[in-house]
């Protein structure tokens, strides 16, 4: 068993890092590098995805003044990203590269909802515009042809649908065709995406879901879901990665996975947690660009998240 100490200590320096790097804006940096070990990498000029994350994580761990702190900052910043027509952008309003899309939408609205703050109608009318099927599943995109022939015309991506799904569960709102769509993707082992550097992140996005988003219609899958992580996924130092060590971790913990087999890949975890307090950043997913985003950031909030949620399976 990981000590109280050692827990204590671990998620305070984490939280401090985090309250220390966080922009003046509120927002958490975006990194993109040509490769997934993140070497050469530049800080985006601004994202609003990482920032999500992170603030749900610490939605996980108890409340605090620090805690609550950083958290309304961030969700400061993400209400003031939100397009006038209800959607966000991965580049934050105004962005004009790629059009915006129902991935950052859902996870920025799952994220203010964390903070008490409901979305408006806009919010179900972009899901009902971008629906493959009545209950989804959706297309990514938004505000483009789904029936024309560009690059983002009919893109159904497995990590988008696990997000779309996390903000439902939170919202209890329905959608039965995107819970069959994230079945088969459990089933058939089918994890990878359009934007997927691996199948970690997907399966972190289902597993809370799931867990943290009270998808009790998923419960079906989650086993299959658990045996895949711990029979073809390594849990130890033969993984260089921390962030796809996190949200392993994680996951086994949304998915109660008894604690004497998650304490093992806990141990390893907390002995990469860097002197400044964070846990480095690997790619997490594929950018518009063709170059790998992550950030410190996020491999520290969650590695937070799941310390926190440890902590309170053994209390």
């Amino acid at each position: 068993m990981i000590s109280p100490q050692t827990l204590t200590t671990a998620i305070k320096e984490g939280l401090d890092y985090l309250a220390q790097t966080q922009r003046p804006s509120g927002e958490f940096a975006t990194y993109t590098a040509p490769q997934p070990d993140m070497l050469g990498a530049k800080e985006r000029a601004k994202s609003v995805y990482v920032t999500t994350f992170v603030l749900h994580s610490l939605s996980c761990l108890p409340a605090g003044p620090l805690t609550e702190h950083i958290r309304q900052r961030a969700g400061n910043f993400l209400a003031g990203e939100q397009e006038d027509n209800g959607a966000w952008h991965y580049d934050g309003r105004g962005g004009r590269q790629i059009p915006a899309d129902l991935d950052c939408t859902a996870c920025a609205v799952a994220a203010l909802v964390g903070l008490g703050r409901r979305p408006g109608l806009s919010f179900y009318s972009l899901l009902w515009q971008n629906e493959v099927a009545p209950g989804g599943p959706y297309y990514t995109w938004l505000g483009v042809d789904h029936t024309g022939d560009s690059v983002y015309a009919r893109d159904v991506d497995p990590l988008v649908n696990a997000n779309i799904l996390f903000c439902a569960g939170l919202l209890n709102l329905s959608l039965p065709g995107t819970v069959i769509y994230a079945q088969q993707i459990i089933q058939n082992q089918t994890y990878g995406g359009t934007y997927c550097v691996s199948a970690h992140l997907p399966i972190y996005a289902l597993s809370r879901a799931y867990a943290d988003g009270r998808l009790v219609a998923l419960a079906p899958a989650m086993e299959i879901m658990r045996n895949y992580i711990l029979t073809n996924l390594p849990l130890s130092r033969a993984e260089p990665s921390a962030f796809h060590l996190v949200c392993l971790t994680a996951s086994l913990l949304n998915l109660k996975a008894p604690l004497s087999v998650v304490e093992p890949s806990l141990t390893d975890l907390l002995a990469r947690q860097q002197k400044n307090g964070c846990w480095p950043a690997w790619g997490a997913y594929v950018s518009y660009n063709y170059y790998y985003d992550g950030a410190p950031a996020l491999t520290t909030a969650l590695a937070l998240e799941a310390l926190s949620k440890y902590e309170q399976g053994v209390v």
